[in-house]
């Protein structure tokens, strides 16, 4: 069978292309036949590509603009503008007129749609039947960006949370729930007599690091945690920001950033609890690699995929959203009991290996992909 899959960009530190990249190594070990077209060229990155007969075209569909920091760089960014806009219009032209002659040239079975925008969308509704479109981010965040779907008859979702919303906004479509996967379950556990807690993600607003902070800052006001530290993993905008509030709240002994590392395996055994405070997410995947590696969790009940990784009071904690004192009272719970650590811990890993296995996941896809074929 041919599968076409499509990606924003194929940039080493991306959640979506970490999972295209997943996605398209575990289908091309099924004897799938596999390619990829990515919107972007700018920092692309194969190399977790596990195979060389999988097809990769890069294209280009516009040129962006940075920031300008004063006034002169404002006016600057006007009058390229002038110039780049009608050549943005022809990037958008080729991109499209390449992506269309792949698909005339490989003649995929299905066309997986992971780009997160409606840039393709006007030849993928020349193929809509054989197209499959992957939801990575919340009802809300496509709303809020106008994202139509309803060219799509097949929809899959990463979360179950959500399938009321988009059954009600495209009765039409075929809706499936199939989550993403983690490509090894790790046979290391982590060891959890250790006193450093773990959060793991882009330094910006969305994953409400400064709540995390704020939270921790609560739990720090117990003198028997005292010797226990967070440490933040990540890099983003918001990285000087996070520190003034780390130093504003004397908790520059006990939270540590550290940058982004792509030996995450080691941040996670490291550690024996894992937090998340995002205001949202698409799944959560960082769930999912956590609790392989038997690290219980504690999360905030956000939209989408929290409540579908964590089972509550069994592998971790769920915290009504934005209910800092509460999240920090079942952190305490946790960082004061070992023998409670493990056993969540353990029950984690059990849950990534029966729900979000390589093997699981990808037999989901093959029963999908068999109940669509004509």
């Amino acid at each position: 069978m041919k599968i076409l899959l499509t990606a924003n960009t194929m940039s080493i530190g991306g959640g979506i292309e970490r999972v295209v990249c997943n996605l398209a190594n575990a289908f091309a070990e099924r004897g799938h036949e596999i390619s990829i077209f990515a919107l972007h060229k700018e920092g692309a990155d194969l190399s977790r590509l596990h195979s060389k007969d999988i097809q990769v075209k890069l294209s280009t569909h516009r040129l962006g603009f940075k920031k300008p920091k004063n006034r002169w760089g404002k006016i600057l960014r006007e009058f390229l503008r002038l110039f780049i806009t009608p050549l943005n219009a022809y990037l958008l032209y080729q991109c499209r007129r390449d992506f269309e002659n792949l698909i005339c040239k490989e003649n995929p079975d299905f066309i997986i749609c992971n780009a997160p925008f409606n840039t393709l969308n006007k030849i993928i509704a020349k193929y809509k039947e054989r197209a499959v479109k992957i939801v990575h981010g919340t009802y809300e965040f496509h709303n809020n960006f106008h994202q139509d779907f309803s060219i799509f008859p097949h929809i899959v979702l990463l979360s179950s949370k959500e399938l009321k919303s988009f059954q009600a906004k495209y009765p039409k479509s075929h809706l499936s729930i199939i989550p993403n996967f983690i490509p090894t379950i790790p046979k290391e556990s982590t060891n959890h007599a250790q006193k450093i807690v773990l959060s793991v993600g882009r330094l910006t607003q969305e994953k409400g690091f400064s709540r995390l902070i704020e939270t921790w800052d609560l739990a720090q006001k117990n003198q028997a945690f005292r010797e226990w530290k967070l440490h933040i993993v990540g890099e983003g905008g918001l990285e000087q920001e996070l520190r003034e509030q780390i130093s504003a709240k004397n908790l520059n002994d006990s939270i540590i950033l550290k940058p982004f590392t792509k030996e995450i395996e080691k941040e996670y055994l490291s550690a024996s609890i894992y937090v998340m405070t995002s205001f949202f997410e698409g799944f959560g995947m960082v769930l999912v690699e956590s609790g392989s590696f038997a690290l219980p969790s504690v999360a905030f009940d956000v939209n989408a995929g929290p409540s579908d990784i964590i089972e509550d009071s069994k592998t971790g904690f769920l915290i009504e959203d934005n209910a800092l004192e509460s999240f920090a009272e079942k952190l305490c719970v946790l960082m004061e009991n070992q023998n409670l650590r493990e056993q969540m811990g353990h029950a984690a890993k059990k849950r990534m290996q029966e729900k979000f296995s390589k093997e699981v996941i990808m037999e989901k896809w093959e029963e999908l992909f068999e109940s669509l074929k004509p």
